[in-house]
């Protein structure tokens, strides 16, 4: 890729946002900021579907933004306009040498499902023998080669910013644009995706409970992912749903337990487990969880593992302020006013142990508010890793408070702190 081309994609960029530059002043008050934000998020709309992920990424770093800002960005469309068939069938020629209909018994043509990076097709192929249907996904036409255009132009647009307002060297912008190429990563090469689903499998092998489509490798590349076919209801049909049964307080409890599993035993989560990604299906041991879409991916090193398995045995413990000193060791951050820190986390620790964290008693949303809020008013950014735990956690609670508020999500951790070798 040529610098060249970097060059005019960053003018082309540059004509996109400079009415949301003009107006920047708008931001002085609180309408004309709401105003701006809509502008902002219209600019990235126009700017292709890098930016759209860019800001469902930035939405989820409540420590780096405000609510308000974060509120706004949450609200781009997850899907886009499909490619056409035209790019698909010529890629599954390529792939297949040009005999695509010999490997699918059945493939149609309409996607059931468009997102940023890819989109889904419904088919089928001959195992054994045997008709198995099969997700086929496929990455959008140019996207990898957009996305190393783009993240040249971000990486030169954070080093800008940060020259022009040495205030802000704290949110480590570049750091920032450097884990978002990591995130985009994975969404536009499949063969991750495919990694992440087989890893997955394996952990959960002994929970018939917890299931994940089966990557067929043979079949899949970068730029395809073959993998088995998974029915069921979106858990958002029980989460919508106002009657309170035992199948919502089992549905709770096998989604806390799958993703404690995750993050405290094997150190490998799902990144994106919105209700979207989660399906339902009943058999004869009761409901099972069907888990889509493992492109976002997480894992800690040995360092940062034992800083989050203490920090989360300290809140169990109420210590806050060990909460505090382990926060400052791991993060990256200008907080000129340590000891203050330690003592707003102690209080919020505090508070939170004195009800229990039962989601009937306290909102979880909101103690995360309040603690981004800290982190903001400090200086302190939580490193992405971490940051992608917080995230979980908070759309674990709230599939958890519609399905079972009762559940107090650190007593069910405790198991697997106690099992967790740091």
């Amino acid at each position: 890729m040529t610098s060249s081309l970097v060059l005019l994609r960053g003018i082309f960029i540059l004509i996109i946002f400079s009415p949301t530059l003009l107006l920047s002043p708008l931001i002085l008050t609180q309408r004309g900021q709401n105003t701006w934000l809509d502008l902002f998020t219209f600019s990235c709309e126009l700017a292709g579907p890098v930016y759209i992920k860019l800001c469902q990424w930035a939405s989820t770093r409540r420590d780096i933004f405000p609510d308000t800002v974060c509120r706004k960005l949450s609200k781009l469309q997850r899907n886009t306009s499909p490619h056409s068939w035209e790019h698909t069938f010529n890629l599954l020629q390529r792939c297949y040498d040009g005999r695509y209909e010999k490997v699918f018994s059945r493939l149609d043509r309409e996607p059931v499902g468009s997102g940023c990076c890819a989109q889904v097709y419904r088919g089928c192929v001959v195992e054994n023998g045997v008709e198995v249907e099969v997700a086929v996904k496929v990455v959008h036409p140019g996207l990898r080669d957009l996305l190393n255009k783009d993240l040249a132009v971000m990486k030169y647009m954070s080093r800008c910013i940060t020259w022009i307002f040495p205030s802000l060297t704290w949110l480590s912008l570049e750091t920032g644009v450097e884990e978002f190429g990591q995130l985009m990563t994975g969404q536009v090469d499949l063969e991750k995706e495919g990694d992440h689903l087989e890893v997955f499998r394996k952990h959960f092998s002994k929970n018939q409970r917890i299931r994940f489509p089966r990557p067929l490798r043979h079949l899949s590349n970068t730029e395809i992912l073959v993998e088995t076919w998974a029915d069921g209801d979106s858990i958002d049909s029980y989460i919508r749903s106002a009657d309170s049964s035992e199948t919502k307080i089992e549905l709770a409890r096998l989604g806390v337990d799958m993703l404690l599993q995750m993050v405290f035993k094997d150190n490998y989560w799902h990144g994106d487990l919105h209700p979207g990604n989660i399906l339902v299906t009943h058999t004869s041991q009761g409901p099972c969880l069907n888990v889509l879409d493992t492109g976002i991916s997480a894992s800690l090193s040995n360092v940062d593992r034992k800083n989050l398995v203490e920090t989360f045995r300290a809140i169990v413990k109420g210590d806050g302020s060990r909460v505090g000193e382990l926060f400052l060791d791991r993060s990256i951050h200008e907080c000129e006013d340590k000891n203050g820190f330690i003592k707003e986390l102690a209080e919020l620790v505090l508070h939170a142990r004195g009800q229990q964290l039962t989601l009937d008693r306290v909102d979880v949303s909101e103690l995360l508010k309040t603690l981004f809020s800290i982190l903001s008013r400090f200086h302190v950014r939580l490193d992405a890793s971490f940051s992608s735990v917080v995230l979980a956690v908070l759309v674990l609670e709230g599939l958890g408070r519609s399905l079972d508020p009762n559940i107090d999500l650190l007593t069910r951790a405790i198991p697997y702190l106690a099992l967790s070798k740091p």
